[in-house]
C-alpha cells in the first residue's frame, strides 16, 4: 500500500484558524485602545471648553453689573469656582476639580 502524498493536512486547518483569530483579536484590541484614548481626549476638551464658556459668561455678567472684583461659586454640571478682577491688570480664573484655567492681561 502506498501512502498518498499531500493528504496529511489534518492539523493545518486548526493552526490556520488559530492564527486568523489571533490576528483579528490583535486588530480589535489595537482599535479599542486607540478609541478609548480618543474618547478620553474628547471628554477633556469638552470639559475645558465648558470651563472657558462659564468663565466668559460670568465675566460678561460681572461687567454688566459693574462688579470689578468678585469671587463666585457656580453650579453648572458640577462645581466651578470663578474669580475675576476687571480693574488694574484685569484677570479671570476658573477652577473645576483639579483643573484650573486663567486669562491674564500683561502690561
Amino acid at each position: 500500500m502506498k501512502k498518498k502524498s499531500g493528504t496529511n493536512h489534518k492539523g493545518f486547518i486548526l493552526i490556520e484558524t488559530l492564527l486568523s483569530f489571533g490576528v483579528i483579536t490583535f486588530a480589535i484590541l489595537f482599535f479599542y485602545k486607540g478609541e478609548v484614548a480618543f474618547l478620553v481626549d474628547i471628554e477633556n476638551k469638552m470639559i475645558e471648553s465648558r470651563m472657558y464658556r462659564v468663565l466668559y459668561e460670568e465675566v460678561v455678567e460681572g461687567r454688566k453689573m459693574n462688579k470689578s472684583d468678585e469671587q463666585r461659586i457656580i453650579h453648572r454640571n458640577g462645581k466651578y469656582q470663578v474669580s475675576y478682577r476687571l480693574q488694574d491688570s484685569p484677570s479671570a480664573k476658573i477652577t473645576f476639580g483639579q483643573q484650573e484655567f486663567g486669562i491674564y492681561r500683561e502690561k
